[in-house]
């Protein structure tokens, strides 16, 4: 029998330093009319495609967010949906301090996922 560890963290590659994540604030979706900010359903509620996404990388953002509007897939401005974004300070881990924090030798992770687009290659 194994285990399954999950943990939330901020995968970098120098351990302790710090770094800014880019999301919308919970309540965004208030301030628009429904479909605004495209929608995705799920068993459990409504969120809007904003809900899902925040990144390190403000301009990766921001180019997502352009892609969005140009596939029609949100209809709000983008100069509307900025004064939403929050920036929230997080502490950045290596991935040999990530393992040190779950206990784990390397030997012991069959799966890793690293959901970093632009930092998939450094990390």
């Amino acid at each position: 029998g194994g285990s399954v560890r999950i943990m939330n963290a901020a995968v970098c590659e120098h351990n302790g330093s710090s770094l800014t994540f880019h999301r919308f604030s919970s309540g965004l979706h208030e301030h628009f009319p429904p479909g605004a900010l495209g929608v995705v359903h799920s068993d459990s509620n409504e969120r809007t495609l904003l809900d899902l996404i925040g990144t390190v990388d403000e301009e990766a953002l921001l180019q997502d967010m352009r892609r969005f509007r140009a596939a029609g897939w949100i209809t709000a401005e983008l100069a509307d949906v900025l004064p939403h974004l929050e920036k929230v300070p997080v502490c950045c881990l290596s991935p040999a301090a990530l393992l040190a924090g779950g206990r784990l030798p390397a030997a012991a992770v069959d799966v890793l996922l690293v959901d970093s687009p632009s930092a998939a290659a450094r990390v």
